[in-house]
């Protein structure tokens, strides 16, 4: 499987073409944003992740507060920690 989308100014279209072909629900997906487009994506996403150098409004749409099963829980932790450095104990 491979969808590759580029300089898309509107994410939801592309978003919402790509759960209809692979016909997987919201939760099912995993999206990594760093900037404002980002947003309506990265909440309707089961797990949302922002890089390092995301700005702010990206940074708070971070899936770490949500309920998740253990193992999303695991996987939401571990990416976190690369835009969130004390989240693992770096600085």
């Amino acid at each position: 499987m491979e969808f590759i989308y580029m300089k898309q100014p509107l994410k939801m279209p592309a978003y919402e073409e790509i759960v209809q072909k692979r016909g997987v629900p919201d939760s099912a997906i995993a999206y990594i944003g760093d900037d404002l487009p980002d947003i309506p994506v990265m909440r309707r996403a089961g797990l949302a992740v922002a890089v390092g150098n995301a700005v702010p409004e990206v940074k708070r749409q971070r899936t770490t507060q949500r309920k998740l099963s253990p193992a999303t829980a695991r996987s939401a932790r571990r990416l976190n920690s690369f835009s969130n450095p004390k989240a693992c104990g770096r600085r």
